[in-house]
């Protein structure tokens, strides 16, 4: 039962722009024209005319722009497929936009400035083909130091911008990694540093997640995840109340749970009083199983 091919001829592809890439390699599973106007909406919201002309001569330019689009985030770890940057880019430009309306001592504008160009680096550090690789500049410089000469280029390009919003721009670019062993030249060290380093960790995370579950849809568990340096549980917890043999809503509670509840919380507080009362004066044992 198994599908079987006999190959007659083979023609090698002279001209990869020619060719739908999308036939061959996994892509973005979402509307990349949609997410795209969802990042210039939020860059053209944007009150600071410096960073908003800023962002704009980044992508009102048709040639960045069309790269930026197919670009992968990564190779592996989370959104590692043509149109991942742009999926992941937006998710934490619109992750900083909220936690910017929730705490008012952000400055919006930086925060979603720097969220849409902590990344940027890579749409020269990877290359998409059949497969996704690091070029040879990703290798030597990486995302992060070419992320920052391309906007410290850019900003030269822009009459009267203010030298300490340069300054704090360029300082979420290179503290986006939260830690120099994770590859951050700086640690954040700003309030929008902080916000971009924790958006970019949150959705590259989920990212991965969502790669995991894809890779096994039958499974309860992952394989072993290097970067989580655990398997992960893979399920989803219903949202239903409950399920025909459970108990029902009104119904009469399991009175037996009750007494082991209830015997556990007498026990507990039994172990925090001789925690309490020991010679030692050490701090009460909460380690318990």
């Amino acid at each position: 039962d198994e599908l079987q091919a006999n190959i007659l001829t083979l023609q090698k592809i002279q001209d990869l722009k020619k060719v739908d890439l999308s036939d061959f390699i996994r892509t973005c599973p979402k509307d990349v024209k949609e997410m795209f106007s969802r990042l210039l909406s939020l860059i053209r919201s944007m009150k600071n005319p410096f960073l908003r002309d800023l962002l704009l001569k980044f992508f009102l330019d048709e040639s960045f722009s069309d790269s930026f689009k197919k670009a992968a985030a990564a190779i592996t770890y989370h959104h590692s497929y043509s149109g991942g940057l742009l999926e992941h880019t937006l998710s934490v430009c619109e992750t900083c936009d909220h936690m910017a309306a929730k705490y008012s001592n952000v400055n919006r504008d930086l925060a979603l400035a720097g969220a849409i160009l902590h990344d940027i680096g890579k749409v020269h550090e990877y290359k998409v083909g059949v497969v996704i690789e690091m070029t040879d500049e990703g290798k030597l410089l990486g995302h992060i130091a070419m992320g920052h000469q391309m906007v410290a280029e850019k900003i030269n390009e822009i009459e009267f911008f203010p030298a300490d919003l340069r300054t704090h721009l360029l300082h979420i670019l290179l503290s986006h990694h939260g830690q120099k062993e994770w590859g951050s030249p700086r640690c954040p060290q700003t309030l929008e540093a902080f916000l971009v380093y924790h958006a970019d960790t949150l959705d590259a995370d989920i990212g991965s997640f969502n790669l995991l579950m894809d890779e096994s849809p039958n499974s309860d568990w992952s394989r072993y995840a290097r970067n989580f340096e655990r398997r992960v549980y893979l399920k989803f917890v219903s949202d239903q109340p409950y399920k025909e043999g459970d108990t029902e809503v009104g119904s009469e509670p399991d009175v037996e749970s009750h007494r082991v509840n209830d015997h556990w919380s007498e026990e507990k507080d039994r172990l925090f009083v001789l925690d309490n009362n020991s010679s030692d004066n050490s701090p009460p044992n909460t380690d318990l199983p």
